[in-house]
């Protein structure tokens, strides 16, 4: 058996988003050309290596070459349609929970690490991933410059209890 590894790094999410529609929403939209090369450099390293594995050269180009020209837009519409959904859903059409909290930075500076274990239990906190739109969007990552007062991440919630017991979590974790 040939097996290989690959080590990612993972102080932070991928994308911007942590939970089922936003993360959707952010992979469709990468799918669509958009969304962030972080995503696109990850997934293309790792279908890059299986590629390589099989026998083919150059996987990650290859692997590029299916997001830039629409086969993997398609085959992820299969695969939607394949498990019973909507396979002519856009970006536009996954929306999160209406109840949301903004994380303010409380001075200016730059974000200089995450705690990801704390994201994600404020995010569990939110309902995810049992409740479809709960999560986290980002508005800032490693090494980005923040103001105080501005955003620096947003809470979502299908239910306002859960968005109450997320922003408690924060108050307890602070994972910025």
């Amino acid at each position: 058996m040939n097996v290989e590894c690959a080590i990612t790094e993972c102080s932070q999410p991928i994308g911007y988003n942590i939970g089922p529609v936003l993360e959707a929403r952010e992979d469709m939209e990468t799918l669509y050309g958009g969304g962030p090369h972080e995503i696109v450099d990850k997934a293309t390293n790792l279908a890059g290596i299986l590629l390589e594995m099989v026998g083919n050269e150059n996987g990650k180009q290859m692997a590029l070459d299916l997001i830039n020209n629409g086969c993997a837009l398609e085959k992820m519409r299969q695969i939607i349609d394949a498990q019973g959904g909507n396979s002519s859903v856009k970006p536009e059409d996954l929306v999160p929970g209406e109840y949301y909290h903004d994380v303010n930075a409380d001075r200016d500076g730059r974000i200089l690490w995450f705690n990801n274990r704390d994201l994600v239990k404020i995010a569990r906190a939110a309902g995810t991933p049992n409740d479809m739109g709960a999560g986290i969007m980002l508005y800032a990552k490693t090494g980005d410059k923040v103001s105080v007062d501005k955003p620096m991440f947003r809470v979502f919630a299908e239910k306002q209890e859960k968005l109450y017991n997320a922003v408690k979590q924060h108050r307890n974790l602070r994972p910025v």
